[in-house]
């Protein structure tokens, strides 16, 4: 596994998400707290599919934590 992780934050926008995996060919993105450095979830492609398949509330992805994995083990965090 590589690392630094790949982060994002609540703020990305679903767009950006989706094409950051896209460009760097993962399945995950470790979504980090507005310190910058707290892990408060996942977010997979199967929950950007899910949500994008909903675009009237498509920034749930990133905003709501009942939505973004977080039962993942942490070193799925890693970037393969």
């Amino acid at each position: 596994m590589t690392r630094p992780a790949v982060t994002v934050t609540t703020d990305t926008a679903v767009e950006q998400a989706a094409e950051l995996m896209e460009r760097l060919r993962i399945h995950r993105l470790v979504v980090i707290d507005a310190d910058g450095e707290t892990p408060i979830g996942l977010l997979s492609l199967t929950d950007l599919v899910r949500v994008m398949a909903d675009r009237g509330t498509a920034q749930r992805a990133l905003s709501d934590p009942s939505i973004i994995s977080d039962d993942a083990d942490r070193d799925d965090w890693l970037v393969e």
